[in-house]
């Protein structure tokens, strides 16, 4: 038999049939990945062509798994499809409990969802850079995977220790390589374990070596040049994911830099789209803190933050109200001020002033 997939999002289910019988082919799958009344019975259903007539097939995910975002359920359903990478990563003041800072090396060891291997942002960027954590190339991301057990075609859903921090910075890294087919578990770590799921805490397995393929980009990925000349031509509405005081200029930056933002940027704490558990939260009030921060959602949207990842939390979070693909300065904060780009405090020079 000969098989073919067809990516066929927004295209007619007729016209996917059509193409079929035009190839002649005696029996093929065609995978539908639209909004059609099929795709919502069968996610992404296949459909085989037979002897003239269509048989749907069951997909092997038994949920569907829309937006960035996966519930404990689903994963749970869902463990043994699904690549699951800890994603966790601490800036060096935060701490666990008083006088206990986060490990997040230590804290995969000791308990971990099951199968799940240790994506480390730190070590998976470009190692030569100033900056922390920047983008990789697409060949260096692609070796680190692989050594994961990640491969091009992998579901993989990501995850960190404390709900939704770290996480969604891995997610946007396999999104700029051209892997779509990544989610990020709402809520994390803390969210399973409070489902009173499987925790696996024996040492970590060894993981075999797979050949990823390749990756292309980095994509959605703005350089300081494209964020300078944004200053001038308000392409789009830079969104700054720090603390407000940050912003301001009132409260220190993690790193032996002043504080205070970019010229034209808007504020909007990443901190203002999470629940007080950890959890995204809903669409409805995401828009609200969305407007309250005077974003307007029919332009054009970029983010930073300080190094690249609390950004990508606020990215995450406006892809769940429909708006995928935001670019992300990823040299972000440290590396404008590092690099004595013009910075300003209080509320000079934003759209709050």
């Amino acid at each position: 038999q000969t098989y073919m997939r067809v990516q066929a999002a927004g295209v007619p289910t007729c016209v996917c049939i059509l193409l079929l019988a035009t190839l002649g082919h005696a029996s093929a799958f065609v995978t539908l990945c639209g909004r059609t009344s099929l795709a919502k019975s069968y996610h992404f259903a296949a459909l085989r062509l037979k002897g003239g007539h269509l048989v749907p097939q069951r997909s092997s995910i038994r949920m569907s798994a829309v937006g960035p975002l996966v519930s404990c359920e689903w994963l749970k359903e869902n463990l043994d499809k699904v690549k699951v990478l800890d994603a966790s990563w601490y800036l060096s003041f935060m701490e666990r409990s008083p006088g206990v800072k986060f490990d997040a090396v230590g804290e995969f060891e000791k308990q971990r969802i099951p199968g799940a291997v240790f994506f480390d942002i730190d070590k998976v960027c470009d190692t030569t850079s100033p900056h922390p954590h920047m983008m990789p190339t697409p060949e260096f991301f692609a070796e680190c995977v692989a050594k994961l057990g990640v491969a091009r075609d992998s579901h993989v859903i990501v995850y960190d220790g404390k709900g939704i921090f770290s996480a969604p910075r891995a997610w946007t890294m396999f999104q700029a390589f051209g892997h779509s087919n990544v989610q990020i578990l709402d809520g994390g770590l803390p969210a399973w374990i409070a489902s009173g799921l499987q925790i696996e805490s024996c040492a970590p397995p060894s993981v075999p070596l797979v050949e990823y393929g390749i990756a292309t980009g980095p994509a959605h990925i703005l350089s300081m040049a494209q964020v300078e000349a944004n200053i001038l031509s308000s392409e789009y509405q830079l969104v700054d994911a720090r603390p407000m005081a940050r912003f301001k200029g009132e409260a220190p930056e993690p790193r032996p830099i002043e504080s205070g933002h970019i010229e034209g940027s808007y504020c909007l704490p990443f901190l203002d789209v999470i629940t007080p558990d950890g959890k995204m939260k809903a669409e409805s009030e995401i828009k609200e803190v969305v407007a309250k921060a005077k974003i307007n959602l029919d332009k054009p949207l970029a983010v930073t933050c300080g190094s690249g990842v609390s950004a990508c939390v606020v990215r995450a979070a406006l892809a769940k109200i429909g708006i995928s693909n935001v670019p992300l300065y990823d040299g972000a904060y440290t590396e404008w001020k590092v690099s004595d780009q013009p910075t300003f405090k209080g509320l000079d020079k934003s759209p709050y002033a």
